[in-house]
C-alpha cells in the first residue's frame, strides 16, 4: 500500500524523508506539526493536538490510500 512521506515536522518524533502508514495512529502534541505528501503529490498537514489517521476520510487522494491499504 502507499505509504505517506513526512515533508515537514515541527516538534514529535517524526523525521523528513520518514515513511508514515496511513492506516496507523498519529499523535501530535500541542504546538507540533506533521505535513505529509501521499503518492500522488498532494500534502496533508496536521496541527497538534491530534490523535487520529493521518489521512482524512473524504479526501479523494486519501481515501484511495486508505482503502487500497486496508483491502491488503
Amino acid at each position: 500500500y502507499a505509504q505517506l512521506i513526512v515533508m515537514q515536522a515541527r516538534g514529535g518524533s517524526y523525521k523528513v524523508g520518514q515513511s508514515i502508514s496511513p492506516t496507523k495512529t498519529i499523535t501530535l502534541k500541542e504546538g507540533e506539526r506533521l505535513t505529509l505528501i501521499g503518492a500522488d503529490g498532494k500534502s496533508i498537514t496536521h496541527r497538534g493536538p491530534y490523535k487520529g489517521l493521518p489521512v482524512k476520510k473524504g479526501s479523494s487522494n486519501t481515501e484511495r490510500i486508505l482503502s487500497s491499504s486496508l483491502q491488503k
